[in-house]
């Protein structure tokens, strides 16, 4: 029963993806609107939060995270009656919600199943329903008892980022098709062999034959590429028929990636005597793999610039549903150099990846899981590899998918876990798999089994020689690590780590340098989470008559902080063949205590402390370094500063390398400047010269 819901889902989804080359066939009945409830009336899709729905009573002394302000946690019953067409008359009828919590389903009073997981659509295959008025009533569960206790403190449902919200979100209604239908449609794509492999799923209710249309075309760039049609006769045996057929993509085949993220848009059409169906869905041509310890897309060498995203989104207390609002995310973070997200135990909706492939974002999604995975614990273990299961046939095809992870920060058995990173490329060699993010804290090194390492540090070992950030908490590392206990310098790098490991290497969760927040952010909190915490704050400092200084803390902190990135993005870009980071965080992540660690607040808008152009010197595919053994000289020292230079662009950098050296104290004139050939390899970190000078002139103190 459950791989028949998963089927009838995926096609249920893939054929509402909004395209203007390819329309889908299928009739349907949006339910979105005014619904009845056991708490009072609402609108759907929404949540009970948004609705208002509840009696509103909630904490105003919290300090470690936003605060709800109607919460509400337990089951919730939703109703209403429903027309049923007569086009529709029998037909396979299908009731979809695109994401939920656990929920029922009842169709005239009778039940129709229960579905319990979290990242992919429910969807029920409903009873023959005569045309005319029908009652629905869907309960949604969001209490303790409804997932496993360890998932609760995943980003997924903790009230820390994401909220435990109950409702149901995005695409909401009925939809018909034929009882001969298309289950699914993968798309296996390979650049060195210029094909695409389609994986389609049909179910027969009879012994027939039917014909299968495939027809493909680029939709997002200037440079059309419309495949010729293809059309197979196949013989249909009753029950679930699996067919494979290959698009050649020929010599005028794009492929995606950061830099052209090219789509094409493959309508799979079945036609038997029953009907016609249809299945949309949108692929790239991409390989992403591994090449040592570096990561590579369609054969180049690229570096992982990453951000770290929990679920905050303060206004509606979930993640957007609709393109649009992730796109502007990414377009956010993509100003700033970011070309990577990871997600923090859990996975955001299709919206995100749908985005995600537009804008040229490598994607990490992860399971729901904070803890620690064990052989005995059936229930969490059933529930996670139904999760992981169901995400890679429901967002495998979006080719911004690359990276799946089991969780953050696990312990435990990890010859299960091997086991199920096995499982998972058996089924679905489209991405790279790992145990999950920082697990073990660091502590467990390299294991063999996962296809890169998302750590800390590299195992144990003296002082900060497996060390691959610059910062830690003191309890975490002598003194808080590299950045705070050795002397400024930008020579430094993780290369005894990165030898440790045979495999690519991810710095996890780098930076995490706090910033004063700036009070006026307060205004903005006009959703369903309140910010008590930075009221709190305020009051603390008016009570100790330090008001004035508000503006002096929130800049010279969030200065300090951006020197503090810079420091340690650059520790990560100087080291040759590290696989990439990423922060915590780009904007603030307002849960665990209250962590205003970004330069953006919490709804990815600036702080006015850097600007993106800025952020980017330091954050993008080539970047210039200077490398010093220190930061403060002597007149009597000779300066022999050198130039290097990340690149990680798809073709060699050939042009000169130009600096400048110059006082910026108006007792001192000082300037030097120069050029300096510089041939880079892609993919490479390399000193290409050296700016070399006697400070004797300088007879004061000078920056």
């Amino acid at each position: 029963m459950r791989n028949f819901i998963v089927l009838c889902l995926l096609a249920c989804l893939a054929s509402c993806t909004d395209k203007k080359e390819f329309q889908t066939i299928r009739e349907r009945i949006d339910l979105s609107g005014n619904w009845n409830s056991s708490l009072g009336n609402c609108t759907l899709p929404g949540t009970t939060d948004e609705n208002k729905l509840g009696d509103g009573r909630h904490p105003t002394n919290v300090t470690s995270q936003l605060t709800r302000t109607y919460p509400y946690s337990g089951i919730v019953e939703y109703e209403k009656d429903v027309e049923i067409p007569v086009q529709m008359e029998g037909k396979r009828l299908i009731l979809f919600m695109e994401r939920t919590k656990p929920s029922t389903l009842w169709i005239d009073g009778d039940s129709v199943g229960t579905l319990g997981h979290i990242y992919a659509p429910h969807c029920y295959s409903l009873p023959a329903l005569a045309p005319g008025s029908h009652h629905i009533k869907i309960r949604i569960d969001n209490s303790p008892s409804s997932v496993p206790a360890e998932i609760q403190s995943s980003h997924a449902w903790t009230d820390g980022t994401q909220t435990n919200w109950n409702g149901i979100l995005g695409d909401f209604y009925i939809e018909a098709t034929p009882h001969t239908y298309l289950e699914q449609v993968q798309v296996y794509p390979s650049v060195k062999e210029k094909k695409a492999r389609i994986h389609v799923n049909i179910y027969s209710d009879s012994e027939q034959s039917g014909v299968v249309t495939l027809s493909a075309k680029t939709w997002n760039t200037q440079q059309e590429h419309q495949l010729p049609d293809m059309e197979k006769q196949v013989g249909l045996s009753k029950g679930e028929n699996k067919i494979e057929l290959t698009l050649d993509m020929g010599n005028r085949m794009q492929t995606w990636s950061e830099f052209h993220p090219t789509l094409y848009a493959l309508n799979v059409t079945l036609a038997t005597n029953e009907g016609k169906d249809n299945i949309i869905t949108d692929f790239g041509m991409r390989d992403f793999a591994t090449e040592g310890t570096q990561f590579t897309i369609n054969g180049f060498k690229t570096f992982l610039r990453g951000k770290h995203d929990a679920c905050v989104f303060p206004l509606t207390g979930y993640a957007p549903m609709d393109v649009k609002s992730w796109r502007k995310v990414f377009q956010t973070a993509k100003s700033y150099g970011i070309n990577y997200y990871r997600c923090h135990s859990y996975t955001p909706p299709r919206a995100a990846f749908a985005a995600a492939d537009i804008e040229g974002i490598y994607f990490q999604a992860e399971l729901p899981l904070w803890g620690s995975i064990s052989p005995d614990n059936h229930r969490l273990n059933d529930f996670l590899l139904n999760e992981a299961y169901m995400t890679l046939d429901y967002m495998g095809n979006h080719p911004s998918f690359t990276m799946l992870g089991l969780g953050n920060e696990l312990g435990g058995d990890v010859d299960l876990m091997r086991n199920w990173l096995d499982g998972f490329r058996k089924h679905d060699n489209r991405h790279l798999y790992s145990f999950g993010s920082n697990n073990f804290l660091g502590w467990g090194g390299a294991i063999d089994g996962e296809d890169y390492l998302t750590t800390c540090r590299v195992g144990g070992g003296e002082g900060y020689t497996t060390h691959v950030r610059s910062s830690f908490a003191f309890v975490d590392a002598e003194k808080g690590g590299i950045l705070n206990n050795t002397r400024p310098n930008t020579r430094a790098d993780y290369t005894a780590a990165i030898a440790k490991s045979p495999r690519p290497v991810i710095s996890h969760e780098t930076g995490q340098f706090q910033i004063y927040p700036d009070y006026k952010e307060l205004e903005k909190y006009t959703g369903v989470l309140y910010p008590y915490n930075l009221e709190i704050f305020r009051d603390r400092l008016n009570e100790n008559g330090l008001q004035n200084q508000i503006d002096a803390f929130h800049q010279a902190t969030g200065r300090f902080a951006v020197e503090c990135y810079k420091a340690d993005i650059e520790y990560g870009l100087r080291t040759a063949g590290l696989g990439g980071f990423q922060m915590l965080d780009l904007q603030d992540f307002p849960g665990q205590g209250s962590a205003l660690v970004g330069i953006l607040d919490a709804f990815m808008d600036s702080k006015g402390i850097v600007t993106p152009e800025t952020f980017r010197g330091f954050c993008a595919p080539v970047v210039p370094l200077a490398l010093m053994d220190t930061y403060c000289y002597s007149n009597k020292e000779e300066l022999n500063i050198g130039l290097a230079l990340t690149n990680y662009e798809e073709q060699p950098w050939s042009d000169a390398l130009c600096w400048r050296l110059e006082s910026l104290s108006d007792s001192v004139t000082f300037v030097r400047e120069g050029k300096v050939p510089a041939h880079v390899e892609q993919g490479k970190v390399m000193q290409v010269g050296e700016l070399k000078s006697t400070l004797t002139e300088i007879d004061k103190p000078a920056q």
